[in-house]
């Protein structure tokens, strides 16, 4: 995730632990809680296709959402895009208003939730309403 430079963090270390042959970390669960809120009223999105870069992606969602309550935009390194909105209202009126375009292309939405698994399915299927208009009324 692009993480700010001009904050300071206080970072804590948690021992590793071995898995099988992985290795992994386990946080108390008041870290985990603290993280659930801070990601309550957040989106993933990302697109099938091609990728689009962060300053485009910013771009287009700021001028579309930023006066409806994105606060900010964030990435990581796999091209999954973070969208910070002010409450779950807006989430949820995104979410209902779509589907949404960037740059022509489809952007996939979905609510942040805890363990949530960050994948994307090239083998997913996409809902879309079609408004079809003058089609002769016998089909």
């Amino acid at each position: 995730m692009d993480i700010p430079t001009n904050r300071p963090m206080n970072l804590k270390y948690y021992q590793p632990f071995q898995s099988g042959n992985r290795k992994c970390v386990s946080p108390p669960m008041e870290v985990t809680e603290d993280d659930f809120k801070a990601w309550k009223n957040c989106m993933v999105c990302y697109f099938i296709e091609k990728k689009l870069s962060f300053s485009l992606v910013n771009n287009i969602a700021m001028r579309i959402w930023g006066s409806r309550g994105l606060l900010e935009v964030l990435a990581n390194e796999k091209r999954f895009y973070f969208l910070k909105f002010s409450d779950d209202e807006v989430c949820s009126n995104v979410l209902e208003a779509g589907p949404w375009l960037f740059a022509r292309r489809i952007v996939i939405l979905k609510k942040w939730h805890p363990r949530l698994i960050l994948s994307k399915d090239p083998d997913s299927k996409i809902l879309v309403w079609v408004k079809l208009y003058n089609i002769p009324h016998e089909y």
